[in-house]
């Protein structure tokens, strides 16, 4: 069985200051309550693990500069 979950965030800010914050590990690392490691490109991994345990990995499906980012959990 498959579930898909279509997750967006409203931001009130500029693509150009959000988009860095979400498609590098830096950026993502002070995003996130955790540690972020891996790769924020199309076809690489990213992976978070929080403090409670938890475990999440992200693969980046497709990346166009301050437009568009898919991402799989």
């Amino acid at each position: 069985m498959s579930i898909t979950l279509y997750h967006a965030i409203l931001i009130n800010a500029p693509r150009s200051q959000i988009f860095p914050a979400l498609t590098t590990i830096e950026g993502m690392n002070h995003w996130h309550y955790g540690h972020v490691t891996g790769a924020i490109e199309v076809g690489s991994l990213m992976n978070f693990d929080s403090p409670t345990g938890l475990k999440f990995v992200w693969k980046t499906q497709e990346m166009e500069l301050n437009k568009r980012l898919i991402q799989v959990c």
